[in-house]
Parts: C-alpha cells; structure tokens; sequence
C-alpha cells in the first residue's frame, strides 16, 4: 500500500512579463499587493544568478495562475512567449499594450501562435483611464477569485486520491456560517479526535472563502503553542496589512496506490486495514507507509499483529488528545477503554456521570501494596477447569471499581455450574466497587461484608441467589439490575432502598411469586422485565410514576392485571392468564403498545380502551376466546395497526 504527499505548489501565480519595462514599476507594485493579500508570487528576479533558465519554466509548473502582463514590447522577447505557452491557468493583464502587434510577425513560431490566439478568446484587465494604484487592487480581487475556484490536484502535479466525502461535510459547514443570510460575527468549530481531517476540511473551507473577507489567515499548528500572549501577537502580525503572510496550501491528502494487482486477497485486507483505524485518514496514511512495497506474505502477517503490535506513528498520533486530558479524564478513559468497550454509548455515559468519575482524586499505588492499586478485574471462565478463590483474595482491593466473571464462550446460559470454590467461604469487602457482573453467581446471597453503597450496576444472571442480601442495605447510586434467569430467587426486599434504579431485569427468575410492596420506593424505575416470571399470579397496589415499559408476557399465572403505574407506553401482557382488563386502564393515556398475543382466556376489552388516544399499536392474535371488541375506529387518532388473527367469528 503506496501512499503519495500532495505536490503543493512553491508559488501560486507567476508573473509573465517584459522585465525592462515594468520591473521597478508597475510590476513591483503587483508583487508587494499580491504578497500583502496572501498570495505566493515568483517573479524571475528569485533565481539564482547562473541557474539555468529552464528552471524558470519548472517554476511555472509548481504555480497555479501565471499573471500575463502585456506591454508594448512584450511579443519582442522570446522567454515571455516561451513561458506563455505553458499550459496552466492564465490571467491576461493588458499594460499600455496599444502598440502589441507591431514589428513581431517574423519571428513568432507556431507554437506561439496557438498560445497567442488562445488569449484572443479570453477575457483579460485592462489599465485605461484608472490610476495604477485602483488597477493592481482590482487584479488582486480577481487573482483571489480564481485562486478559490482552482482544486487542489491540477495539470502537472502528482495524481492524489480525491478527499472522499469532503464535499457533504463541507456543505454542513457551510450551513453554520450563514453566508447570504446573516451578517452576525460566527465561530464555528470543528472538533474530533486527531487525524479525521479537521485541518483539511478547515482548510479547504478557508481556501473557498478567503476572497469574501479583505483580511484572513490560515492560523494553524499552534497545538504547543502555550504562550497566550503570543498566540495572540502572531495572529495579529499574520493578520495585519503590510504583513508578508505566506499562506501555503496545507490540505492532507491520502493516496491508496502501489498495490499489486496480483495480490490475490488485497481487496479482503484492505478492507480489514481500513476497519482498523476506524476510516481515520491519518491513521490509514500511516498505515500505508509500513506497508509500502511490502508483499501479500507480509501483509497477511501484518493483520494478525495488528491488535498487539500497533503502528508507533498511530499511536503517537491517538496519543496526542490523550496526553490532554486532566489524570481524572485519563482515569475515565482507561476504564471505559478497558471495561466498557462493548456497552452502548447511553450506558457509559450514564455510568460515569453516577459513578463521579470527574470528582474522583487519582489513584493512588503505595510502593509496597500493589495490589490496592487494582482498578478493575475481568476473568474470563471459559478455560477455568477447578479454581480456589479464598476469602482473603479481595480483602486488600479496596480500590477495586469493576469485578467481572464472565464466560466468552458461552454468554448466556451452558452446561455446567460455577467453576470456583471457596475453600474458606467468600469474603467481598468492596466498599468502592461501581460494577458487579457474576455469571452464575454460585450462593445463596452476596456476602454480609458486601456494601453497595457504591455500586451502580448489578449483574447476576442464571446464579443460584435465593434474595440478594438479607438486611437492608442503602444502594443510593444503584441504576441498573440484572437477575434474569435466576431461578431460585424468591424476593426483591433487599433493593427497598434503591431509590434512583432505573432498569430492573429478572426475566426468567421462575421461582418468583409476588413482588415487594416495597418496590414503591422505587420512585425512578422505568423499565421491569418480568418476562417467564411462570410463578407470579398477581401485582401488588403501588404507583411507580416513572414506569414507561413492563413486561409480563409468559407469566402463565398471572390472571389478573394490577395498574401500577399511569404513565405507561409500553405493555406486554402476551402469554399470560387474564380473562379481561380493569377499567381503570383508561388512565393508561401515554399508552403506545398494548400486546394481548396469545391470552387464550381473554373474553373481552373494555369499552373505555377507545379513550386511549395515543394507543397506536393493539396486538391481539391468538386471543381465540375472545367474543367482543369495542368500536374504536372513531375515538383512536393515531390508532394504525392491530392483529384480530384467531378471533371467534
């Protein structure tokens, strides 16, 4: 993989002239307006004395504009005619030209011609009644009008990749700076993590707009720049009048090329590369250069170091935003890199927020005590045959956050129990611990020592936990909870005190009979998962105000349906034994979902079920025995879908 720097041109105009003429006068002029604008100019005075003078036509090349200066004696003069026939953009000046064609036929060569009769066609700037001083203003404007228009990639420079997809991020860019509409001052920023073209997109928006302002500067790599003051006074100076500024075209380009056609799986690699840095330009670029010229043998050999041998230059480019961050951000960011990595976005953000990351101090390592410094443990069981965990394993980790046992093999449910013992029973003093995950957590309960005053996310599924600790224990920062398919759970009295949890899972726990009344301190819950809960047979009378989703499909004893909560969206009684719905489910006003699939016993719907203005979706296939069905057609504004499959006729 071949990767090509952008040729950025040395000049952007190059002035063409008849240099005895206009010299130390007119052009002089030119040259320090067009410099005071911004702009590169060459003019042949910049070579060396004794350098060939084909040199000047390489110059030609490297510019973007020659500015053709027409005067009297211009068509004398071989080396202008030479270097007008060079073809990139030109810009005809016509400078007291009224004598041009005089005394010039017999020497003009074809070439010439051609070249002379192209400037025929084009509309050039030409000096009449205005001052000198009004004339080179105006070609300045213009010269930055075209210099906008040119793209980066011209006739004569090196074949680059097109910045793929700059154009849409451009146009969203452009719709924050208000051109046309909004004479307001603007910041518009643009962040990101390092090298995913912040600078190029910058840039090239720079490059556009820089005419429609009488003083811009293309103010970049001031990242080490820890000076306020003189930030500031370099800006200025860039930005004053009178201030040579050289502003060079500082757009990133990144080029895919070199590869072997024959390389059988290049295609299938490529894409694995470029997954790899997540599409990062600068990080591909990198990529690139360590496998330039390399063969197929080694660039499948490169794919399996990927993940334990990164590029250093990539590295050292992520690292730049790392080095940034407070050691309180550094402690965030390890952890969700290390802990988090395949939860949602949602989740780690709210995690963090409860889990004070940003008010935490730094971790502290005593010299002697290693393991207190133990932020995190993950153990993967999978190859765990028999494993002793003694009591006094925990006893020391007093910074412990996250404690993880977990199957990779096997995430949810498998053969087989625990594969730990506790020769000496198990001991939990984790004061400090945020995160719990035990997949079948082998006791009857957490330990006595365990203190959730801490902990936000509790996750004990398939475990064997009879009620999660017996006393009543304070768990102000617990959010989400997680017992589904433990089987022989009988009781939720311990999370009385649980006044902020939001997510409440126990699908599948089948030795479940009733629910605490004491789930009414649940003031915050939104979401319940009973689902499979086969041992439940009724609700108890609470008002959970926050509740939006309850789930009680397959509770196959459940024959009564109990309100709990007026703000419900979302209800899942599929599966389940009620033969009819209360009456009171007309305060159900939020209600989105109603699914009633499967409910073989239900004989009817209430007539009220028609005031449920924002129901939009009524499932009701397989409900076999029911005999009457309320007129809602009128009454139901957004009513759109409902299934009426199995129904007595």
């Amino acid at each position: 993989m071949a990767v090509q720097e952008p040729l950025v041109p040395h000049h952007q105009v190059f002035l063409n002239f008849r240099g005895e003429e206009l010299r130390d006068g007119f052009v002089s002029y030119l040259e320090t307006a067009l410099k005071n604008a911004g702009i590169n100019v060459f003019i042949d005075k910049n070579e060396m004395r004794g350098e060939d003078l084909t040199v000047l036509f390489r110059r030609i090349e490297e510019s973007k504009i020659a500015l053709v200066v027409f005067s009297r004696r211009y068509m004398e003069s071989k080396w202008c005619l030479n270097e007008l026939v060079n073809p990139i953009e030109l810009e005809e000046l016509f400078y007291d030209a009224r004598e041009i064609h005089s005394n010039v036929q017999t020497h003009i060569m074809e070439k010439w011609k051609v070249a002379l009769e192209c400037i025929k066609s084009k509309m050039g700037l030409t000096l009449k009644e205005q001052s000198e001083a009004d004339f080179v203003k105006e070609v300045v404007v213009e010269v930055m009008k075209r210099l906008s228009t040119i793209p980066c990639s011209m006739e004569g420079e090196e074949k680059v990749a097109s910045l793929f997809g700059i154009e849409h991020r451009i146009k969203q860019v452009e719709e924050k700076f208000g051109f046309g509409y909004s004479d307001e001052t603007r910041i518009v920023g643009i962040v990101g993590m390092p090298g995913i073209g912040k600078t190029t997109l910058a840039t090239e928006l720079f490059k556009r707009y820089q005419n429609k302002f009488i003083r811009c500067v293309n103010f970049l790599k001031i990242r080490k720049e820890t000076d306020a003051g003189h930030l500031r006074m370099t800006f200025l100076k860039d930005l004053l009048p009178k201030t040579k500024t050289n502003i060079t075209d500082k757009t990133t380009f990144f080029a895919l090329g070199g590869f072997n056609p024959e390389m059988g799986d290049y295609m299938k690699m490529s894409r694995v590369f470029v997954d790899y840095v997540r599409g990062n330009p600068k990080a591909l670029r990198e990529l690139g250069k360590e496998l330039c010229g390399k063969g197929e043998t080694l660039w499948k050999a490169r794919l399996n170091t990927l993940t334990t041998c990164s590029n250093k230059s990539i590295q050292d480019l992520l690292k730049i935003s790392y080095d940034e961050l407070s050691e309180e951000e550094k402690d965030a960011f390890l952890d969700i890199a290390c802990f988090f990595r395949s939860e949602d976005e949602f989740y780690a953000r709210e995690a963090y927020w409860i889990m004070g990351i940003m008010m935490m101090s730094p971790l502290k390592v005593p010299d002697t005590e290693i393991v207190t410094s133990v932020r995190g443990i993950f153990l993967d069981m999978s190859q765990v045959t028999d494993m002793p965990l003694y009591s006094w394993v925990f006893a020391k980790m007093c910074n412990l956050w996250y404690l993880k046992f977990y199957t990779s093999t096997c995430p949810r449910e498998c053969e087989g129990d625990c594969k730990l013992n506790f020769p000496d029973g198990l001991s939990l003093p984790l004061e400090e611990i945020r995160y719990l995950d035990w997949l079948k957590f082998p006791l009857e309960e957490l330990p006595s020592d365990f203190n959730p005053k801490n902990l936000v996310d509790l996750r004990l599924p398939y475990s064997k936990i009879k009620q999660v600790w017996k006393a009543y224990k304070d768990t102000p920062k617990l959010k989400w909870v997680d017992l589904n398919n433990s089987r022989k759970l009988q009781t939720l009295a311990g999370f009385s005190k649980a006044p902020n949890l939001l997510r409440l899972n126990l699908e599948g726990c089948t030795s479940l009979e009733r629910l605490s009344e004491e789930m009414q301190t649940m003031e915050s819950l939104v979401f319940l998962n009973l689902r499979g809960c086969t041992s439940l047979s009724h609700l108890p009378q609470m008002n959970l105000s926050s509740l939006k989703t309850l789930i009680l499909s397959s509770c196959a004893k459940l024959y009564r349906f109990q309100l709990i909560s007026e703000n419900l969206e979302s209800l899942y009684l599929d599966g389940t034994a009620i033969e009819d719905l209360p009456s009171d489910i007309v305060k159900l006003q939020r209600l989105v979902l109603l699914n009633l699939k499967e409910c073989k016993r239900l004989r009817s719907l209430p007539e009220c079920i028609g005031k449920l203005k924002a129901l939009e979706e009524l499932i009701l296939s397989g409900c076999s025995n029911l005999e009457t069905f309320p007129n809602v057609e009128d009454s139901m504004e957004n009513f759109r879908v409902y299934y009426l499959m199995g129904l007595q006729s």
